[in-house]
């Protein structure tokens, strides 16, 4: 592609890339997540079929992508089911092309889960639809489901959101931080573990945050990183695989500083391993290694230089890129 890449969004089995305004895809079509109107896979990026216009931010769920134009409007395309927040459930063909979303018409950025998706609105509210059956809508336990999207109550100021398969969090412009959804693993971060918390809680972090990112691929495996103005990582949740890079490998139910011993400007929590970018452009990574990124594959709970010359990271589940 080149250059002008502003944006890049990994999804499990697709990826998205945002270049001078035009949004691309490839890897897995076969559910449409391509948005090209085909459900077949592309080794090479094809150009969603997204209205003529410009376009500032992409985003990813479960099967599905996601997009927002210049002005506001937000767009879904992909995998059948709740999280492309269109309405009633889509029949097979009308999910192949990008649908905009109604009543996302000033959004400013966009997140997904397993099946569910948040959408930051430029007012600094957030408004989220998909499954909620482990509160991961943050809109209590009531709704089941929301094919629309629906505000979280509570939040303003918001600057942030992140996803993970069943859990969500946003940031405000205090470095606040706020959770809900599943916490079998203490991935809330509220020093205790359940089944799930299906409103906003804030987190105790010692210190305001700068950057946020939740990961997860199963629902009782999700951890999140957060990451403070002077490069140090706080993180939390499951850590079976090493992926919070504190050295040891249980689950913690509340922040904890990792001694990473480098200065992070952005991290990327995947599902069982993770990744952070210097500002040198150095993209280090933590935890399971059944893959071989880290030329190994076995576990690391601490940090390996695996890339270098980057400017931007992103992962979900057990797939990552950077450019």
């Amino acid at each position: 592609l080149g250059s002008g890449v502003t944006q890049v969004a990994a999804g499990n089995a697709s990826t998205y890339v945002l270049q001078n305004g035009r949004v691309w895809a490839f890897g897995d079509g076969e559910a449409g997540e391509l948005g090209n109107g085909l459900d077949e896979n592309s080794v090479v990026p094809e150009e969603v079929g997204l209205p003529s216009g410009t376009y500032k931010a992409i985003g990813e769920a479960k099967d599905t992508g996601y997009a927002i134009s210049a002005s506001g409007q937000g767009y879904s395309w992909g995998a059948l089911g709740s999280a492309l927040c269109t309405g009633e459930r889509a029949t097979r063909g009308e999910e192949q092309l990008p649908t905009a979303v109604p009543g996302i018409t000033e959004a400013a950025e966009v997140r997904g889960g397993g099946e569910h998706v948040i959408w930051l609105m430029r007012n600094g509210t957030v408004r989220t639809c998909g499954l909620n059956t482990w509160g991961q809508l943050g809109v209590g336990a009531e709704i089941q489901v929301s094919r629309t999207p629906i505000r979280v109550p509570g939040l303003t100021g918001i600057v942030e959101v992140s996803c993970g398969n069943r859990f969500s969090a946003a940031r405000n412009s205090a470095g606040e931080v706020f959770m809900w959804g599943e916490n079998e693993a203490g991935q809330i971060g509220q020093g205790r573990t359940s089944l799930g918390i299906d409103t906003p809680v804030k987190v105790d972090l010692p210190e305001p945050a700068a950057q946020i990112s939740l990961g997860g691929d199963l629902y009782d495996n999700g951890h999140a990183l957060a990451v403070r103005r002077a490069g140090v990582v706080y993180g939390w949740g499951y850590d079976r695989s090493g992926q919070l890079g504190d050295g040891s490998e249980p689950n913690r139910a509340s922040p904890i500083a990792l001694p990473l011993g480098i200065a992070f400007k952005s991290v990327a929590a995947s599902g069982t391993y993770s990744l952070g970018l210097t500002s040198a452009g150095n993209v280090f990574a933590w935890g399971s290694d059944l893959g071989g990124g880290m030329g190994t594959e076995t576990s690391r709970n601490s940090a390996v230089l695996v890339d270098s010359g980057a400017s931007m990271i992103s992962a979900t589940a057990t797939d990552s890129v950077d450019n």
